[in-house]
């Protein structure tokens, strides 16, 4: 769901902007600026001409995994790449370290997508 952007989504809304751009900038030439910064103007342009950002990896298509399924996502990990997963992130604020155990497994609320 979600429309995406900074009104959130799904990952493969994410994923076709990403196709449809051409690519996705790093994270050190294109930082994250909060939902408060002043300028939203986009600065990614395939072509890298000047004062854009170039692209640092592609990608032209993707898989949707079943869900909840322990095997499918291990052997995805292993034979095709990386994976992103929804999860329920809220009670992750007071994480430290170490094997994280606070699952709500009884009514989450998928609020975040990880890679």
């Amino acid at each position: 769901g979600g429309s995406g952007g900074c009104e959130g989504g799904i990952a493969e809304l994410a994923f076709e902007s990403v196709i449809k751009a051409g690519g996705i900038a790093s994270e050190w030439t294109y930082p994250y600026v909060s939902h408060s910064g002043d300028d939203f103007a986009c600065k990614f342009d395939i072509n890298g001409t000047k004062n854009a950002v170039a692209p640092v990896a592609n990608f032209t298509s993707y898989k949707r995994l079943s869900h909840n399924d322990y095997s499918e996502l291990m052997t995805a990990v292993a034979t095709v790449g990386p994976v992103s997963i929804s999860v329920d992130a809220s009670s992750w604020s007071a994480y430290e370290s170490g094997v994280y155990d606070g699952c709500n497994m009884s009514s989450p609320a998928i609020d975040h997508n990880v890679l």
